[in-house]
């Protein structure tokens, strides 16, 4: 298993984490009061879960730093506490041949030995979306809203 971590966290590119420049954060105590303000707050499924393919297969980047901020800050205590929460997550849904790894302070790294790689993107989904309800409720935008949303844009 210790081999799988390793293979997983060597085949996501590092060039790609530098997109993920931690923005500043709105003080904890400042209430939004404008919808852009108060967009500062959604956790949104396409920005928090990205798709690596290497040589050894497909790896799933999970970007927690959206749900730092729709926290209100990242803090030691917050940060265990996410990390606890999808660990938990993780360990109860994932399948035996399956593998995961926390890195960076800020990523999970999936590994998901689906032979269809379209079930291994929804079960990814799915477990991105079961951990965002957990950690920001109704906060949490998921896949299922986006396309919907996408397709009245398309459909008026």
């Amino acid at each position: 298993m210790r081999d799988q971590l390793n293979i997983a966290v060597a085949d996501v590119n590092p060039s790609h984490w530098a997109n993920f420049v931690p923005r500043a954060e709105p003080a904890p105590e400042a209430a939004p009061r404008s919808e852009e303000a108060e967009a500062a707050y959604l956790v949104s499924a396409e920005r928090v879960l990205f798709e690596e393919r290497g040589p050894f297969g497909t790896v799933y980047v999970l970007y927690l730093g959206d749900f730092f901020r729709a926290l209100g800050g990242r803090t030691d205590r917050l940060a265990n506490a996410l990390h606890l929460m999808g660990d938990a997550l993780l360990r109860d849904r994932m399948g035996s041949r399956d593998s995961y790894t926390f890195h960076s302070k800020d990523f999970f790294l999936i590994r998901l030995q689906e032979r269809d790689a379209g079930a291994a993107r929804i079960k990814a989904e799915t477990l991105v979306g079961d951990l965002g309800v957990r950690a920001v409720g109704e906060s949490y935008i998921s896949w299922r809203a986006i396309h919907e949303r996408e397709k009245e844009k398309h459909n008026p």
